[in-house]
């Protein structure tokens, strides 16, 4: 534990914390988790249960990096998570520092397959689907902006915004056209909010029901040595 910081008092015991009178009510962390996080009488959150499974630790990273305040700590020392942390480029969330010659990585590319064989759908019937999920108003009450969609083939492209003029360039194709397998590409460049278009693409395939086999790839990842993970983050 760093000194100065103290533990809300009803955290489980284990490697997340929130850190007491560090809390914004923003309700983000029982959005992303809400097995693992609650409020107290004083809307002040706190961790419930402890995770215990890798979709678990998932959601608790994702809570941790989201959360507006940096309330959500990690004091464990398991490394994968440590990688991960500064991997995100949160290192400071993390009691026990991670290696410093661990590099922040974006992770912009997403390939994924269908659940069912018979699937047969084209890029520009995923960038539909895609632009149909983002303007769900039971799920986003912020009015998103999309440019002209542009197709060629069995790709499709256009970028869409949330914040003033902040448009994020997102793709989507084809690679093993019928037999259901998909590349997503967005964000050449990283910028302010481009982690966010990872993570809501990463929710839409997750929430659809009809895809699997979800593989994340940094620029140079999928350039290069292929290696991926479960999760944009």
């Amino acid at each position: 534990m760093n000194e100065g910081i103290q533990p809300h008092p009803k955290n489980a015991a284990g490697p997340f914390y929130v850190v007491n009178g560090c809390c914004a009510s923003c309700e983000l962390p029982l959005e992303d988790a809400p097995e693992l996080f609650a409020f107290d009488g004083k809307s002040h959150c706190y961790v419930k249960r402890q995770p215990s499974s890798k979709e678990e630790f998932d959601k608790a990273l994702l809570a941790a990096s989201g959360a507006e305040l940096a309330c959500i700590r990690y004091k464990g020392s398991d490394p994968e998570i440590l990688r991960r942390f500064a991997e995100l480029g949160r290192p400071e969330l993390c009691d026990d520092r991670p290696p410093g010659h661990i590099q922040p990585v974006f992770r912009n590319c997403v390939t994924f397959d269908a659940l069912d064989p018979c699937t047969s759908l084209t890029g520009p019937d995923l960038a539909r689907l895609f632009r149909d999920y983002v303007q769900l108003p039971d799920r986003n009450t912020i009015i998103c902006r999309f440019t002209p969609m542009e197709e060629k083939g069995s790709t499709a492209t256009f970028s869409y915004a949330w914040y003033n003029d902040n448009f994020h360039p997102i793709e989507f194709s084809s690679i093993d056209f019928p037999y259901g397998r998909w590349l997503i590409r967005h964000s050449p460049v990283e910028k302010l909010g481009s982690r966010s278009v990872s993570y809501e693409v990463h929710d839409w395939l997750r929430n659809d029901g009809r895809f699997c086999s979800i593989h994340w790839y940094s620029e140079p990842e999928w350039n290069g040595t292929k290696h991926w993970q479960d999760t944009p983050w």
